[in-house]
């Protein structure tokens, strides 16, 4: 029989393994970043991105020994990104979601984590999480336990040994096989995944900004220096590259030296000769006196007005945040290697893969599928691979293929994942603006999280790209047409936001500016398909339907049939019906969805409504997003309003 005093003497022995070290600190107990993973990837937590954020923030501080840094202030800034002058007095923030978090542990534990050997627990009144013992079956009651018998060899039965009779070296050898035992346990169902946060990181989770020196002085008088570190703040603010998990804290420096607090410390130089102003950066760890960067960018002034300085300060602070992020990145992505060695080869896969589905075809996305599965399986908590995942699930889902509400469900589950892994990856939050506005067809809730994603990262193209095109759909023309022209003037690969900015145009009904854009995205590209769409549909609605299928036909050959769909359009438009059914029947056979529902502009056109409204059934069953494009199509709104 085990009596209370021996059931003691074991739990006792439990809790030691969790009391702190005669040094102060809390002792982690064996897995403890594993089973934060498995409790950041429960339903539970993934459906609540705050308190995952939270819980990640406070334990992974804990694990790398910096416990002391757990503060109202720094859980408001890093977590929930507060200004870098929040006053945690007039906002209780963190307050209410300590109270929430308390809350979902208690959940968690009391579900899927009941199983688990110990738990972690935030105290009341404290930020600092504590791992503490589960309860288990010997937990101490008032009540004796009913004796155990056990069966021999021979099958008699005899009494147990009481556990007060054992020797003390065999109490010694009953607490390391206890121990032993818990770890082996833990070890077996961990889930294995790169750290939040590389050990002894040198990225930087805040840096300090010093003033530029400047020996120039603009045509006015105005010294360079200020305004570029200005933007630059700006800029490193809203791109957050490549702390994804935490807000990047970004202050502004004094002459009088370095912030105290801050990781890092940016200093720069600004010169200017003959019109062209050169800037030099330079970002350094402070502990170690460690170089993360350093670089140039240059940019021709000219004789700009004086108006047009804020857009060069703001392209100016652009490429250095860019060429930065990109350095800092490969530093990071070297320490996550050193610390968990499949994190390399899973990197390699995800990039192969974020080509491919980048192509849209069906074969594409399904390679990339098999090749994110396959990059998740080694690092399942590189939130890069779970975006990615999203985005193919839902193209997946467009394509048309089976099982159509598993990759939805996939799409949900991977976007929330990635959410909850890295809540300042930009890529994270597109994908979920994609699944709200392709899957869900919800312009409402996709406009939210455009609102949420911009003030956190307006700095990414990913997120304007979405949004831009989410304000589009809902007649918000200007702020659709603002987001990209900023990715006009940043992006390497101009065509592709040119392009959009035409769609933008065309249904702002400014059929000239369309025109003028998408040529600016043919210079660039002259095969550039959406480009080429845009100029045609501009030329069709502003009354040249001839000069539309002269462009059309003047191109290379399009084997998608989007062309042939538009040149039937223009065929019936300008009266050759018996042109415009041969052009027709040749999209018919090349159109794949979800671009089917380009033919419903040449049946409108060529009066076939019936076929028209056939083909807008299965997209409305299909629950194909491009749907919300033709509801807003000036062309598809002229033809239907003549209808009616």
């Amino acid at each position: 029989m085990i009596s209370s005093d021996d059931r003691r003497g074991i739990v006792q022995l439990t809790k030691r393994m969790f009391q702190p070290n005669k040094s102060g600190k809390q002792v982690i107990p064996p897995g403890a970043r594993q089973h934060l993973d498995r409790a950041l990837a429960s339903p539970l937590f993934v459906r609540s991105p705050r308190q995952s954020g939270f819980l990640r923030f406070v334990v992974e501080k804990v694990l790398a020994g910096e416990p002391e840094q757990i503060k109202e202030y720094e859980i408001a800034v890093h977590v929930y990104g507060r200004r870098a002058d929040h006053s945690t007095q007039t906002d209780p923030i963190v307050r209410v979601e300590a109270a929430r978090l308390r809350s979902k542990l208690q959940q968690y534990y009391a579900t899927d984590g009941l199983r688990e050997e110990f738990r972690i627990e935030l105290p009341k009144g404290a930020y600092v999480p504590e791992f503490v013992p589960a309860p288990g079956p010997m937990a101490i009651t008032g009540e004796e336990t009913p004796p155990i018998d056990r069966v021999g060899v021979l099958g008699e039965t005899s009494q147990p040994l009481p556990l007060k009779s054992l020797h003390p070296i065999w109490w010694g050898v009953a607490a390391i096989a206890f121990v032993a035992a818990g770890s082996a346990w833990m070890f077996s169902n961990r889930v294995t995944g790169s750290p939040l946060v590389p050990p002894h990181t040198k990225i930087p989770s805040s840096i300090v900004v010093m003033p530029f020196s400047d020996d120039s002085v603009a045509r006015h008088g105005e010294r360079l220096g200020s305004r570029v570190t200005e933007a630059l703040i700006a800029e490193l603010r809203q791109s957050n590259t490549p702390n994804f998990h935490v807000r990047t804290t970004v202050i502004k420096g004094s002459t009088g030296g370095p912030h105290a607090d801050a990781d890092a410390v940016f200093t720069g130089a600004v010169s200017m000769n003959d019109g062209i102003v050169r800037v030099t950066g330079s970002l350094e760890h402070q502990a170690s006196k460690t170089v993360l960067w350093n670089g140039s960018v240059e940019s021709n002034f000219g004789d700009r007005p004086e108006s047009e300085y804020g857009l060069l300060f703001e392209n100016i602070a652009f490429l250095i945040a860019q060429k930065q992020g990109v350095a800092l990145m490969e530093r990071q992505e070297e320490e996550f290697a050193l610390a968990y060695a499949p994190r390399a080869e899973a990197r390699r896969a995800w990039l192969e893969a974020d080509i491919l589905w980048r192509r849209g075809d069906a074969d594409s996305v399904r390679k990339s599928i098999e090749l994110l599965k396959k990059a998740k399986a080694l690092d399942p908590n590189f939130a890069w691979i779970r975006a990615t995942l999203a985005f193919a699930y839902a193209r997946a889902v467009e394509l048309g293929f089976t099982p159509e509400a598993g990759y939805r469900r996939w799409a949900h589950e991977e976007s929330a994942q990635a959410l909850a892994l890295a809540p300042y990856l930009a890529p994270a939050h597109a994908a979920a603006i994609r699944i709200s506005l392709v899957l869900d067809r919800n312009l409402q809730a996709a406009s939210a999280t455009c609102l949420s994603a911009l003030n956190k990262l307006s700095g990414s193209y990913s997120i304007r790209d979405q949004c831009a095109e989410v304000y589009s759909l809902d007649g918000r023309n200007d702020a659709a047409a603002e987001l990209e022209l900023r990715s006009v003037r940043r992006n390497e690969r101009k065509e592709i936001p040119l392009a959009e900015l035409g769609w933008i145009r065309y249904r702002s009904r400014k059929f000239n500016e369309a025109c003028s854009v998408a040529d600016q995205a043919l210079s660039l590209d002259r095969n550039y398909l959406p480009a080429r769409r845009i100029h045609a549909l501009a030329q069709m609605l502003d009354g040249h339907p001839e000069k539309a299928l002269a462009f059309m036909r003047g191109g290379a050959v399009d084997p998608t049939g989007q062309l042939a769909a538009l040149s039937a359009t223009a065929l019936t438009l300008i009266g050759d019906k018996e042109g415009a059914i041969v052009e027709l029947r040749q999209a018919e056979r090349q159109l794949a969805r979800p671009d089917r529902t380009d033919l419903i502009r040449p049946y409108l056109a060529l009066g076939l409504t019936a076929r028209a409204k056939t083909v807008m059934d299965e997209a409305t069953l299909q629950q194909n997003s491009n749907l919300l494009q033709l509801l807003v199509d000036p062309q598809v709104v002229d033809m239907t309003a003549k209808i009616h």
